[in-house]
């Protein structure tokens, strides 16, 4: 086999496991996005999750959006009983965004439902083989780190 002709196949092959793992994410967020939660409502929880608290603007820049529609994602978290606003400690004219009990209760749900369709699927290969998929996945995490940032645009 050629050089060329390997490359694809393991781009093939990482392409494949990416499906599997779209396929994850779809069904542990599917019940949420059942309830009316949108996809982009759930990326700006999962972002306030990893940060904790952040500005409109921030959340923004983070989710990669105009602040325009950011405030209208806002206040459609806010009237769920999903996020709340506060005012800045640092400073009172900034007013903060961060999740309510409701909204931190939503994230977990849907990363525990992640968490145990990845368990299973680890469950079903033996100790050697799960060793060698978990190094390798350490091995892809680290080498794709500096796109990291984006994965919380697809609710990772």
């Amino acid at each position: 086999m050629t050089e060329i002709s390997q490359t694809l196949d393991d781009v093939d092959s990482v392409m494949a496991a990416s499906r599997g793992f779209v396929g994850i994410a779809a069904r542990s967020i599917g019940p949420a996005l059942d309830s009316g939660l949108t996809l982009p409502q759930f990326r700006a929880l999962v972002t306030l999750s990893r940060y904790g608290t952040l500005s409109a603007g921030e959340l923004g820049n983070e989710l990669s959006m105009q602040l325009s529609g950011v405030t209208r994602l806002i206040d459609r978290l806010i009237a769920a009983g999903l996020a709340q606003r506060k005012i800045s400690e640092q400073d009172r004219r900034q007013v903060d965004l961060r999740l309510t009990a409701s909204g931190r209760h939503l994230v977990d749900e849907v990363m525990a439902r992640r968490r145990e369709e990845l368990r299973k699927i680890l469950e079903n290969l033996s100790p050697e083989q799960r060793r060698v998929v978990v190094d390798g996945m350490r091995l892809f995490a680290d080498a794709a780190d500096d796109e990291s940032r984006h994965a919380v645009l697809f609710g990772w």
